[in-house]
C-alpha cells in the first residue's frame, strides 16, 4: 500500500471568495477523513497480538508492534517480551526500540543484562546482534524528553543502534522473570530520527499510550500479574501399613495424611475401587491425618 505525507505546506482553495473559502473548508474535511481512514488502515490494530500502528506523519514513516505477553504468572516462571520496528521510508541516522521496568529499582550490576532480587531481565535475540542491546541501571545517566541529564531510576533496556536503512525492520525479544508476587509493569516506546536529531517520529500516539516513563515520553505499558507460587498437597498412609487378609463382612479402617506446603488442605477424599466414597471438608491446614472405615461385601 502506497503511503501518503502530509505536505506543511497550505492547500489554497479560490482568491478569496466566500463560496470558494467554503467550498474548500468542505473538500479539505473530505479529504482530512479521507486521509485518516486511509492512516488507520496502514498498521494492525490492537489484538491478541498486541499494538500497531503507523507512527505520526512528519518525521520517518515507521510501522511498529508489540506482541503482548501473558496477563499472569506464577512467581518463579518467566515469560517474553518481542517488540518489532519496520523503517517504511527513508534511512533514519538513529532509532531504538526502548523498553523499560518501573518495579526493577534494585541494581543489577551489568550494561548487558539485569539481575536482582526484584528480578531478572536478558536479551533474546536482536536483529543487529545482542551486543548493541544496552541495560540503564539505576543511577545511571540518561537523556529525558527536554533534553536534559537525568540519573536513571528504574531499569531501561536500549539498543544502540545507528543503523537504520529505508525499509529495515528490527526486531527486539527479552526473557523476563519477575522476582516478586504482584503486579508487574514494563513500558515500550519505539522511536527513529533523520536531520540531526532534528526531525523525530515516536511512537506510541493516541489511543495507545498508557502512562510516561521516567524520561517523559509518552508509553505503551504491559501488565502482569505474578501469583505465589502453590505447591501440590502430599498424601501418605499411616494404617494399615501393609497387606492384609480380610474375610467379606469384615470393616477395616483407613488412614491417611495429608500435608501443604501452602496451608491450603481443603478437603479429604476417599475412594474404593475408583469409585468416591466419601469426602470430609476440613477446616484445618498445614499436615492432617483423617480415617475412614470400609465394610468389604464382596471377595477380590
Amino acid at each position: 500500500m502506497r503511503l501518503m505525507r502530509i505536505s506543511r505546506r497550505p492547500i489554497q482553495f479560490g482568491t478569496g471568495s466566500r463560496r470558494h473559502c467554503a467550498l474548500g473548508k468542505w473538500v479539505l474535511g473530505v479529504l482530512a477523513a479521507a486521509l485518516v481512514l486511509m492512516v488507520a488502515g496502514l498498521g494492525p490494530t490492537k489484538d491478541a497480538l498486541g499494538s500497531g500502528n503507523p507512527a505520526p506523519v512528519g518525521g520517518p514513516v515507521f510501522d511498529w508492534r508489540a506482541w503482548s505477553p501473558p496477563s499472569s504468572i506464577e512467581l518463579g516462571e518467566s515469560f517474553r517480551l518481542r517488540f518489532r520496528l519496520d523503517d517504511l521510508t527513508e534511512s533514519a541516522e538513529d532509532g531504538s526500540i526502548s523498553v523499560s521496568f518501573p518495579d526493577l529499582t534494585q541494581s543489577g550490576g551489568s550494561s548487558s543484562y539485569y539481575s536482582s532480587s526484584q528480578g531478572s531481565v536478558t536479551t533474546s535475540s536482536y536483529s543487529s546482534g545482542t551486543s548493541k542491546v544496552k541495560y540503564y541501571d539505576r543511577g545511571d545517566s540518561l537523556w529525558n524528553s527536554s533534553s536534559s541529564q537525568i540519573s536513571a531510576r528504574y531499569l531501561l533496556v536500549e539498543p544502540l543502534d545507528g543503523n537504520w536503512p529505508a525499509n529495515a525492520s528490527k526486531t527486539l525479544e527479552l526473557e523476563v522473570t519477575p522476582g516478586e508476587a504482584g503486579e508487574f509493569r514494563v513500558f515500550y516506546r519505539f522511536w527513529l530520527c533523520v536531520d540531526n536529531y532534528a526531525d523525530c517520529s515516536r511512537a506510541p500516539t493516541g489511543r495507545d499510550v498508557d502512562d510516561r516513563d521516567q524520561q517523559g515520553f509518552d508509553v505503551g505499558e504491559f501488565r502482569i500479574q505474578v501469583e505465589e507460587s502453590n505447591s501440590p498437597p502430599s498424601v501418605s498412609a499411616v494404617s494399615p501399613l501393609q497387606s492384609l487378609r480380610i474375610d467379606v463382612g469384615d470393616s477395616v479402617t483407613f488412614k491417611a495424611r495429608a500435608t501443604d506446603e501452602d496451608d491450603n488442605i481443603s478437603r479429604v477424599e476417599w475412594y474404593v475401587n475408583r469409585s468416591r466414597e466419601s469426602g470430609q471438608s476440613l477446616s484445618l491446614t498445614g499436615r492432617i491425618e483423617r480415617s475412614y472405615t470400609h465394610r468389604f461385601s464382596s471377595g477380590g
